[in-house]
């Protein structure tokens, strides 16, 4: 995991620096998205959990977004595309 979440940080310094999230404009939905995955799950979590022992675990469903993510494109296969189309590149 650790080698996982190293590959995936570097990634995205390439892409703030050079690539898709180099602007704030381009950048607006991704973190937009980010915000909302972190946000809402937890919301949900606590929804559930509010005054009981387990409150404290909000934490656990914020981290296992990007997890979740791999595994459905695992499942996916070779279904899914490795570009955006509207960019031309496929």
């Amino acid at each position: 995991m650790a080698i996982f979440f190293l590959m995936i940080g570097l990634e995205l310094e390439r892409e703030i620096y050079e690539g898709e999230l180099s602007s704030l404009k381009k950048a607006s939905l991704p973190i937009a998205a980010v915000l909302g995955g972190m946000f809402v799950s937890a919301g949900i979590y606590l929804s559930m959990n509010y005054g009981l022992p387990t409150q404290d675990g909000a934490g656990i469903p914020m981290a296992t977004d990007i997890a979740f993510a791999i595994g459905i494109l695992s499942l996916l296969g070779n279904k899914v595309p490795t570009c955006i189309v509207s960019q031309g590149c496929c």
